[in-house]
């Protein structure tokens, strides 16, 4: 397996742990601004920021 199949398995991980964090917010399961929606959009935010970070790293 090249290293770029591995970022690719990697990106696909941290896509799908992304979605499932915004998913409850998108689905309207907590109120805007409430402790659970704030968890969840910290945690979301993270793993974008890893997404961001791999796919730059693709890019090259």
């Amino acid at each position: 397996m090249t290293d770029r199949e591995k970022l690719e398995k990697v990106l696909e991980y941290v896509t799908q742990r992304e979605d499932k964090f915004y998913k409850p917010i998108e689905d309207g399961k907590y109120e805007p601004g409430s402790l659970g929606a704030m968890q969840c959009m910290f945690q979301a935010a993270s793993f974008q920021q890893m997404r961001y970070f791999i796919e730059n790293l693709l890019e090259v």
